[in-house]
């Protein structure tokens, strides 16, 4: 015999006592064929659950593969290969989404396409028995951030949703471990695209109160780190990413060079901190359906696919991006770093002549360009910087703050240690 108990999340705060009294046999023996089976969003509460923890197996479902979703589409008669390929994009792999959209045989593309109000449909289905309006208002604005903390619930909602924090964090469509939660992407995704085109104002001005709050955030962060630690900072560029994921939101086309800026900051540092700059860049483009957006998205995540993902970016960045002087300058000689420590040091002389050019007063790039000679025994040597900038020197080394001379590392020193 088999007891299935479907939406625990929700039935649990009725059937949760009862059932643990059950198992625990208060009510009498339960016989040994007996199998229970419990439906929900979240992990069982561990403190309740633990005298039969091991007694109780998690089984994870996740959305559906490719696979599984072919699966379904052909078993409901959905077979045009650009019409599966269609659903696949719309539905994200979400079970319920998938079984709306086969059960609307589409023919085409644009009916699928059209089928976005199928999403709607899948959404209400989530919040349908949100009745209180405060409520449903703060699943609406707490749609906008990329994820949510208490802080960011209470910026984004606003003062009328004081306490709903927890009801927000238990409804189906949220979840999220440790300090931040999420809602489940098809629902965003539905959320949003009905703000964005039925609010358009009051998007962009949602947009750009969440990117103040996360510039006030982050100013608070600077006050007490040196500058030259701020990309170091993890909370730094959390406030930031958010701060421009926003910015773009509200409008694409003011902000988008200075995110393109910032990739080029952020390739400078590691992968890793590329990586979350570009994929906060996708999720813009998703969010927006910016034309200039979707096609910066589609180039920066092809270079991030590549073998060198930072060399790529910084090439694909200098060769289309609207950047300023000093942003190329920056370009290049992250350039020339990259390629000096990857034992390529003729090609990152290129780099930073280049970078030079663009900005003579860079007194990082002089270090590494004379590192560079010196490795590789070359003697002194001027660069072939423009004219513009033919009568300007290196910056020569002075005091720092503490007293220190800025020295250039020996070049005997190994390269072991990338910048």
């Amino acid at each position: 015999m088999v007891l299935f108990f479907d939406t625990w999340e929700q039935t649990a705060r009725y059937l949760d006592g009862w059932l643990l009294s059950l198992l625990d046999e208060e009510f009498g023996p339960v016989p040994a064929n007996v199998i229970v089976v419990l439906a929900g969003r979240d992990e069982l509460a561990e403190r309740e659950w633990a005298p039969i923890r091991d007694q109780v197996a998690d089984v994870p479902l996740e959305v559906f593969t490719e696979a599984e979703t072919r699966s379904l589409l052909t078993s409901r008669g959905v077979t045009d290969p650009d019409v599966v390929e269609a659903v696949l994009r719309l539905s994200m792999g979400l079970p319920l989404l998938v079984e709306l959209l086969a059960l609307a045989r589409p023919h085409t593309v644009e009916e699928v396409d059209a089928g976005g109000d199928l999403a709607d449909v899948a959404v209400e289905r989530f919040v349908q028995w949100i009745t209180d309006p405060e409520q449903r208002e703060a699943v609406r604005a707490c749609a906008l951030p990329l994820q949510l903390n208490e802080d960011v619930f209470a910026a984004a909602a606003g003062p009328g949703a004081e306490g709903l924090w927890e009801w927000l964090c238990g409804q189906p469509f949220v979840s999220g471990r440790g300090g931040f939660k999420h809602y489940h992407a098809v629902v965003r995704a539905s959320l949003i695209r009905q703000q964005r085109t039925h609010f358009p104002q009051g998007w962009a001005s949602a947009q750009l109160r969440l990117a103040g709050t996360h510039a006030a955030w982050r100013a608070a962060v600077e006050e007490r780190l040196p500058e030259a630690k701020h990309w170091k900072d993890p909370e730094w560029r959390r406030h930031r990413l958010d701060e421009t994921y926003h910015r773009l939101c509200a409008h694409p086309a003011t902000h988008l060079t200075p995110a393109l800026e910032q990739v080029v900051q952020a390739a400078g540092q590691d992968t890793a901190v590329l990586r979350q700059w570009v994929e906060t860049l996708e999720q813009a483009a998703r969010d927006t359906a910016d034309a200039a957006l979707l096609a910066w998205s589609t180039r920066l995540g092809k270079a991030l696919a590549d073998d060198e993902p930072v060399l790529a970016c910084l090439a694909a960045l200098l060769a289309h991006g609207p950047l300023s002087m000093a942003a190329r300058g920056r370009a290049h000689t992250y350039r020339g770093q990259r390629l000096y420590f990857s034992d390529r040091e003729e090609e990152a002389l290129v780099e930073l002549d280049r970078a030079l050019a663009h900005d003579a007063r860079n007194a990082q790039t002089w270090a590494r360009r004379g590192e560079t000679h010196r490795w590789l025994g070359h003697p002194s040597r001027p660069s072939p910087i423009s004219p513009l900038h033919s009568t300007l020197t290196p910056p020569t080394p002075g005091p720092s703050p503490n007293g220190a001379n800025h020295t250039v590392r020996p070049a005997t020193m190994r390269r072991h240690v990338k910048i």
